[in-house]
């Protein structure tokens, strides 16, 4: 899915894989919960409910990475249904990935609220991810060849997406200000790292 609107963190999959999960790594777009086949839910509700799928001890705080891990499948996953993305795969050509529909404004409204959660939960949750995890966060910010994002640009969620951010960190036994709605990119570390050279 690299290169789509929905994937906004390439490294991610692979810091995901050297984490050990997969990140989605694999899945077709489109694969997963049909969200048109059943009626709408609250955006609260469908998004926790993927997390919900997340396994561990009973009593035990979710593993945070896991959850952003989840969250980062999801919108992928969100973005391909919403648009329709079908594979092309013609002989001795590149896989291709096709649009075959446009995403209605309460689609697209309800992949926003996707990401900006999943941003504001990965710059609160970013010190308990592990190390390769978070240098590829901090590359999204600070690296010239692989910025998403400046440190001078935040996050403000509405009221709704801060319940939903709520219910991510109290699952993750992470502290999380309940008066705070406003994340900035530029609390992420900025992590230095050796580039190789090939």
């Amino acid at each position: 899915m690299a290169g789509m609107e929905g994937d906004k963190r390439p490294g991610r999959h692979e810091a995901a894989f050297n984490a050990g999960i997969s990140g989605g790594a694999g899945q077709q777009p489109g694969s997963g919960e049909r969200d048109n086949q059943r009626p709408r839910q609250s955006a609260e509700n469908r998004i926790l409910s993927v997390v919900s799928t997340v396994q561990r001890q009973e009593g035990e705080p979710i593993d945070p990475y896991l959850i952003s891990d989840k969250l980062m499948s999801y919108q992928d996953d969100v973005h391909a249904r919403l648009r329709g993305m079908t594979l092309t795969q013609r002989p001795g050509k590149i896989a291709t990935y096709k649009q075959t529909r446009t995403p209605t404004e309460e689609d697209q409204a309800f992949f926003e609220t996707i990401k900006r959660v999943r941003a504001a939960y990965d710059i609160v949750a970013f010190s308990r991810f592990p190390p390769n995890y978070q240098q590829a966060i901090s590359m999204e910010v600070y690296d010239e060849d692989t910025r998403r994002h400046t440190p001078q640009e935040s996050i403000t969620l509405t009221e709704a997406e801060k319940a939903i951010l709520t219910h991510l960190t109290n699952a993750a036994g992470i502290d999380n200000d309940p008066m705070q709605r406003t994340y900035s990119y530029g609390s992420i570390p900025h992590i230095v790292y050796a580039k190789h050279t090939y």
